[in-house]
């Protein structure tokens, strides 16, 4: 059997499991990366050939060897002096991760006499600083996005939501009109939306409710239409995809000369955690906002932030007031 017969296996395994679209294509790409390095030193390789030797040795190539963006098409390698080579520790793990998944797949299922993957373990990685937006660089690229056009108010309107709500770009971008109660002020994500595919109710702020309302109103007049079921669209009617929101993020940015911090829809999240944190929001809701399944990333949001939490209470201490 070829490694691309029991690859072919091991997905039709995760589909029958009931993974989402997007974690099969992440399996997908992770082993391409795999079998293209294999298919270099074996041609058209064989179950056979993938022992623990295979993965250590796959290990150094992407510690040591690779090239980083190697044949992309944007690489920053085509325009460096000197290109970056191996990749970093996270990168490694999550592509060793997906690649250990296949492989105990495998062993489970009789189709290597030995286990190719005992022994290999994880890089081990610093503590991720969580990166959030200033008051400042919050107030820039808002100001970045130009409200008299359609996708500049709804870009506005993206960008409070998530400030507003802590979601991930995904749920974000999932949401329907049947979703959004902007009477209520709440908007109920399914299951199917989810990252943890558990049903969540998340409140929104007056102004947040108000702005889409609005949005829903555009929608109509600008599709012509009774009402679309995304709220979040392109100007040609097609749902608003993350890519395509990333790169008109990175635009703002340049427009409001923001350095000093990753510009991406995650870090209006982590700038969600750490103001609801430093306002006095308690971890708990927080984690229910957020949809966190333990509190293990809640302690890290409370954790990073502890000094700004001792500046605020030196300020907002109740014994500080009454001996004023």
């Amino acid at each position: 059997m070829t490694i691309d017969e029991l690859f072919e296996r091991f997905i039709n395994y995760k589909v029958s499991q009931g993974l989402r679209e997007r974690t099969l294509q992440d399996h997908k790409k992770l082993y391409r990366y795999f079998r293209d390095w294999l298919q270099q030193k074996i041609p058209n390789p064989k179950v056979g050939d993938i022992t623990r030797d295979t993965v250590q040795t796959y290990i150094t190539y992407m510690a040591q060897d690779i090239v980083q963006f190697e044949g992309h098409k944007f690489s920053p390698a085509k325009y460096a002096p000197e290109a970056k080579v191996g990749l970093s520790p996270m990168t490694i793990n999550i592509r060793l991760r997906a690649l250990k998944c296949f492989l105990r797949y495998g062993y489970d299922n009789g189709y290597f006499e030995e286990n190719p993957i005992t022994g290999i373990r994880l890089f081990k990685t610093d503590e991720d600083e969580i990166g959030a937006f200033s008051e400042q660089q919050v107030q820039k690229l808002l100001k970045a996005s130009d409200k008299r056009t359609y996708a500049g108010f709804r870009d506005y309107t993206l960008m409070t939501l998530l400030l507003d709500t802590g979601l991930r770009i995904s749920e974000a971008l999932s949401i329907t009109n049947e979703m959004v109660d902007c009477n209520a002020r709440l908007i109920t994500l399914s299951g199917k939306v989810t990252k943890n595919r558990k049903l969540r109710q998340v409140p929104i702020s007056q102004e947040t409710a108000k702005l889409l309302k609005q949005l829903q109103q555009e929608n109509g007049h600008f599709f012509n239409t009774d009402r679309p079921e995304y709220i979040f669209l392109t100007a040609f009617g097609d749902p608003l995809t993350p890519n395509i929101f990333s790169r008109r993020l990175k635009q703002y940015a340049r427009k409001g000369k923001i350095s000093g911090v990753r510009v991406s829809p995650h870090t209006f999240r982590h700038t969600f955690a750490k103001y609801y944190i430093l306002n006095g929001g308690d971890p708990f809701s927080l984690q229910n906002i957020l949809g966190h399944s333990t509190m293990d990333m809640v302690r890290k949001y409370v954790q990073m932030y502890s000094e700004d939490v001792k500046i605020q209470h030196n300020k907002y201490s109740p014994l500080k007031r009454l001996n004023k």
